[in-house]
């Protein structure tokens, strides 16, 4: 019985510190910067529209938009932050991560399970192909109305950040910190 009790203390430590580092909120921007490691440098547009807060594009060596990620903030479950980074494969702009930053905020395992199919469903979509034919992030059969907004938001960001990566604006570019 003494080992049982031991082991249910164990478990139940471990359940406590790890909801503690989860609600530590994650900054988007170390998330953003954290996923362009390996780019040498980035520009970034802070209210780039009055749906997505901040978008940012990654550059290669010669100045060629690579990747890019975008924030917005949304009503599903409960207000929640989302991050979506799209990067250049092969002439392919492909959905490298899709995230809701804050997670934690869905109490409910039902709910919070179908955030996470909603991010599994928009990672590796091909948004636009080396053809130049635009796919969309779209509702999968069966999605409540709560995932439907997550994926028309991922949809909505990963069309600006596209869009942006293809202009090539001429934000100011600074290097990717070492460390974030």
């Amino acid at each position: 019985m003494k080992s049982f009790y031991k082991i249910a203390m164990a478990v139940f430590a471990c359940l406590i510190f790890s909801s503690i580092a989860c609600a530590e909120k994650v900054n988007p921007e170390i998330f953003i910067l954290n996923e362009f490691k390996g780019y040498p440098t980035y520009s970034h547009k802070a209210n780039f529209n009055t749906s997505i807060t901040d978008i940012y594009i990654a550059y290669d060596k010669n100045g060629k938009p690579v990747a890019g990620a975008a924030i917005r903030s949304f009503k599903s479950y409960e207000k929640i932050t989302a991050v979506l980074v799209v990067t250049l494969k092969e002439g392919s702009y492909v959905v490298s991560k899709a995230e809701i930053l804050d997670l934690e905020k869905i109490k409910a395992t039902d709910k919070k399970a179908k955030v996470l199919d909603a991010i599994k469903t928009a990672t590796g979509k091909v948004l636009k192909d080396t053809e130049g034919k635009r796919d969309y992030i779209i509702a999968v059969t069966g999605a409540t109305p709560y995932q439907k907004s997550i994926y028309s938001s991922f949809d909505v960001m990963g069309y600006q950040i596209v869009a942006q990566m293809v202009e090539n604006p001429k934000w100011d570019k600074q290097p990717i910190p070492a460390e974030k």
